[in-house]
């Protein structure tokens, strides 16, 4: 490090440590302050429904440099059929292995020749799949994710392959006490009801999926069903004309998905462990089933949850890191999506400290429910929500991946647009009320991934009930 160097960094790190002035406050001694939010207008998508009842959107995004095109389809993995958990996850990667002729390494070598990679998930409410390239290759992009989704070969030798590396896949996740505790949290939430099982499915059932299955899962890809969102500098007629251009010959049967999933039925267990004899830590999470994103409550909730656990300077993180030390991080978060998904708040601690730091986390969501944010509090909620509005519309491909999602959820094609407008009205008083309708903290379940040994007896004072063992998934969740 040059001599020049050395000393900027010393006057940069006396500046940090002393305020901008040596005899001035510490910088951390205080909180930083959120600056305002600079004038920002989100987009509007322009919509049209293709003859054959795909939905097309157009989001103009002048200032951006590449044009996202995704496909979206509401036939995710709560679609499923019981016993073949996996098809639609599956279904996303063998779409991209074979189509129109092409082996998956074309079809790779075609989207890397385009500038971009073609990148897919499949959540519990939907499948997509992106692509971004520049503006004049959009036209290109199109029609090769048309083909794609329109044309596959879904050839049993890579159904084969895939399902291998998948079965891999999971073995190595089966030793993970996070995956472990999504498991155990999703099935214990929702015993009964198609948002139980993984979207990455099990060994059990992903073991047994075949060629006829995976026909099954890409016949519940059908146009009126599905959209198309295109996000970038392009006009959006241009955006508009190029999808129906690509996907002008796509008319399977009409049929749609049908509505998402209602409520989960029958009640939930209280405390489920998960047993990892001599764990050093716990993996603590608590929730339970939340309302739809299209709900009026999804705003103030999220407001809510970004001081709840949303951020790093939340009350679960300043409780249960900053003030005992019991953690490096706690956070919350509200899944969103068409139908009922969970909240969930979670943190791992040191098994010595399971119990007092879930008593903590349980007070915290106490606390919120029970009293109206104050207007720091409020205030700190509502900029945060209004910087990652901002953060996710910042590239091309993530403003169409989030209006493929709302698309996908139900919700108005234009709430990013009412989002400011809508927070500067919000009161602490909706906020809180949102709050009661969607937090029950006395009935929430606990899911504690760690040596039950250790943690079962030192639960006991929460009067959290009786514990379940959980035994995986393929015997039914949680069970006696």
């Amino acid at each position: 490090m040059t001599t020049r160097r050395a000393a900027a960094l010393a006057a940069a790190l006396a500046a940090c440590a002393h305020g901008g002035s040596p005899s001035g406050p510490a910088v951390l001694e205080r909180q930083p302050a959120l600056a305002p939010l600079r004038p920002f207008a989100a987009p509007v998508p322009v919509v049209r429904a293709l003859p054959g009842g795909l939905t097309v959107l157009a989001v103009e995004r002048r200032s951006a440099l590449l044009e996202a095109v995704v496909f979206v389809s509401r036939a995710g993995s709560a679609r499923d059929p019981a016993g073949c958990a996996g098809a639609s996850s599956l279904l996303g990667e063998l779409l991209q292995a074979g189509a129109a002729g092409r082996g998956a390494l074309q079809i790779a070598g075609e989207a890397a020749a385009l500038g971009g990679e073609i990148r897919s998930e499949v959540r519990r409410d939907d499948l997509s799949l992106s692509l971004a390239v520049l503006p004049e290759k959009a036209p290109a992009a199109a029609a090769l994710l048309a083909d794609v989704v329109t044309r596959p070969t879904l050839d049993p030798g890579e159904l084969g392959r895939l399902r291998q590396e998948r079965l891999a896949e999971l073995l190595a996740l089966s030793e993970d006490p996070h995956h472990l505790a999504d498991l155990a949290f999703w099935s214990s939430l929702y015993r009964g009801h198609p948002y139980a099982p993984p979207p990455m499915g099990t060994a059990a059932t992903v073991g047994g999926l075949g060629p006829a299955e995976l026909r099954a899962a890409y016949a519940r890809l059908v146009p009126a069903s599905s959209a198309v969102v295109l996000a970038g500098p392009l006009p959006a007629g241009e955006a508009l004309a190029i999808a129906e251009r690509a996907f002008a010959g796509w008319r399977p049967p009409a049929a749609g998905a049908g509505p998402p999933p209602g409520p989960p039925p029958g009640e939930r267990p209280r405390l489920v462990i998960v047993d990892r004899p001599g764990a050093p830590q716990s993996v603590l999470m608590v929730g339970e089933p939340g309302p739809p994103r299209a709900s009026p409550d999804s705003l103030p909730l999220r407001v809510a949850n970004q001081v709840l656990g949303g951020s790093f300077l939340s009350r679960l993180n300043a409780n249960l890191r900053e003030r005992h030390g019991y953690t490096y991080g706690a956070g919350s978060r509200f899944r969103f999506g068409a139908g009922p998904g969970p909240f969930a708040a979670r943190s791992d601690v040191k098994t010595d400290v399971t119990a007092a730091a879930l008593g903590e986390l349980l007070a915290e969501l106490r606390a919120i429910v029970a009293a109206p944010l104050d207007a720091e509090e409020l205030a700190k909620g509502k900029a945060l929500v209004a910087a990652e509005l901002v953060s996710i519309l910042e590239s091309s491909e993530e403003t169409a991946l989030a209006f493929a999602d709302l698309w996908s959820s139900g919700a108005p094609l234009d709430e990013f647009a009412r989002v400011l407008p809508a927070l500067d009205r919000l009161g602490a008083r909706q906020v809180q009320e949102a709050l009661r309708r969607a937090l029950h903290p006395g009935s929430m379940t606990v899911v504690v991934v760690g040596d039950a040994r250790v943690v079962t007896p030192a639960l006991a004072p929460l009067s959290l009930g009786p514990p379940l063992p959980w035994t995986g998934l393929d015997t039914g969740g949680a069970s006696r």
